[in-house]
């Protein structure tokens, strides 16, 4: 989520997609605080040793965080998913191509 020049960052993986397991992703308590103009490649949470003060400085975007995703949720109230979640099998997609489904 941004917020003028400050990305929150509510969500983070773990390792990397490339991997024989994938990427882990995991949920945050607090989200992270990046300013993306003094730190564009959002380094400082890990490589930072004031991190954690610019952090306390910048809790004041979390309440504007909160209104931001509180209107995108309702969103989902007056325009519903079109699609149904599901997950991509092998077996699933040649036998739809074996039926002509695609057609």
């Amino acid at each position: 989520m941004v917020i003028a020049h400050f990305d929150l960052l509510l969500t983070e993986s773990a390792g990397s997609s490339i991997e024989q397991n994938g990427a882990r992703r995991f949920d945050r308590l607090l989200p992270l605080v990046v300013n993306s103009r003094q730190d564009p490649f959002g380094c400082a949470p890990f490589e930072s040793d004031f991190y954690r003060r610019f952090q306390a400085d910048k809790l004041w975007t979390l309440i504007p965080a909160h209104a931001i995703a509180g209107q995108f949720i309702q969103s989902f109230k007056e325009y519903p998913p079109s699609q149904r979640v599901g997950s991509m099998q092998l077996d699933q997609v040649m036998e739809q191509l074996q039926s002509g489904a695609g057609k």
